[in-house]
């Protein structure tokens, strides 16, 4: 399994790349948010260079009324292919048929998108995407509860057969250990500089645990943890917006440690008991 980094700020993604190095980061950015800088010229001052997944950002657009043009999304996808390992295609919130034809317009200028199919769309959608394409992304399902939609995405994953599933917005962990995902992405982990809290993986006990900002006890609780990646619980207990890149890196490192967790724990269990057990615990 492949966890992408999302961030909608410039800072956060390139204390990824410093809190990775000397690997490479595994960063999605939108191109809503940073459309007006090729990826040569964001990432410039980065050493290494992250791996870089794209998505349209037409979700965040609608719910800003912005309308993304395809034709210039083409464009930017043509000037920076070379330096994307994944891009997604342009969909239309709510119009399976315009999403499907943005996908052949991308595709008849020789480029090649990851369709995506969404919730509440029929069936038949996904049924003509697994037979056309061994990649596929599942999107908006990446909401509060995100685990409600459990049931949806087991019946996603019976009719994919052997299709390569990528989860958009993914990060509830009953779901990542629940179903076999190929790969997924989320904004979550860098949930500390917004709510006060970061999410560390802790890998003896498979799950993850929070450590408030500005909480001695709890900072001091998990203190074997912060040390294993590389902080001291002071970061945390006295934070300041001074640490900020300290504990980015504990966020990051975190779900790479949670990462490799994961394609562990699918190697080692069969897909359908695991999938069947553990949806059952998922709320309706």
């Amino acid at each position: 399994m492949t966890v992408w980094l999302a961030d909608s700020c410039k800072t956060n993604l390139k204390y990824v790349v410093d809190a990775m190095a000397p690997e490479r980061a595994q960063l999605l950015i939108s191109y809503h948010y940073f459309g007006d800088h090729d990826i040569p010229h964001l990432f410039a001052d980065c050493n290494p260079k992250p791996r870089v997944f794209l998505d349209s950002g037409a979700f965040s657009a609608a719910t800003q009324g912005v309308v993304i043009d395809v034709d210039r999304y083409a464009d930017y996808l043509e000037r920076n292919a070379a330096h994307l390992e994944v891009y997604v295609n342009l969909d239309v919130i709510g119009d399976h048929a315009k999403t499907r034809a943005n996908q052949r317009y991308l595709e008849k200028r020789g480029l090649h998108p990851l369709p995506v199919f969404h919730a509440h769309e029929p069936w038949d959608v996904l049924r003509e995407m697994v037979a056309d394409y061994g990649y596929i992304g599942l999107g908006g399902i990446a909401i509060k509860r995100t685990a409600r939609f459990a049931p949806w995405i087991k019946r996603c994953f019976e009719m994919a057969g052997d299709t390569r599933i990528h989860g958009l917005g993914v990060s509830d962990w009953t779901l990542l250990r629940a179903f076999p995902w190929y790969s997924v992405d989320h904004t979550s982990w860098g949930q500390g500089f917004r709510y006060g809290q970061v999410p560390i993986f802790d890998p003896q006990r498979g799950r993850f645990v929070k450590v408030w900002l500005r909480d001695r006890e709890k900072a001091w609780r998990y203190s074997r943890l912060l040390y294993e990646y590389g902080v001291s619980p002071n970061d945390a207990a006295l934070w300041t917006r001074a640490k900020r890149a300290q504990l980015c890196k504990v966020a990051a490192r975190s779900w790479m440690a949670a990462q490799e967790w994961l394609t562990q724990w699918h190697q080692q269990h069969d897909g359908k008991e695991r999938t069947t057990k553990e949806v059952e615990l998922c709320p309706n």
